[in-house]
């Protein structure tokens, strides 16, 4: 079964998703996709990744509030996918 993984930004949690391991959640929140997407999506008039780019991205495991949301918008996924991805802001 995947683990649940959350990117932070500036201090701030952006994205939960699943992954096998720590290794593959690194990579994938460092790829060219991952960074794509928060350059065009956006929260509040802002986009999730600053336009400097200057900000680091951590990861880490979720906190237990993070976790409950992520299971329970998992859970509530029709058919339930083994990937997935959660927005937290």
């Amino acid at each position: 079964m995947k683990k649940i993984f959350v990117a932070e930004i500036d201090g701030r949690a952006v994205v939960a998703f699943s992954a096998e391991d720590r290794d593959e959640a690194d990579d994938w929140i460092r790829g060219p996709v991952f960074k794509q997407d928060l350059m065009l999506l956006e929260h509040e008039g802002q986009p999730l990744w600053p336009v400097t780019d200057d900000s680091e991205i951590l990861l880490r495991e979720p906190l237990p509030e993070e976790e409950a949301i992520c299971k329970k918008a998992r859970d509530a996924s029709e058919p339930y996918a083994e990937d997935w991805l959660v927005f937290l802001v």
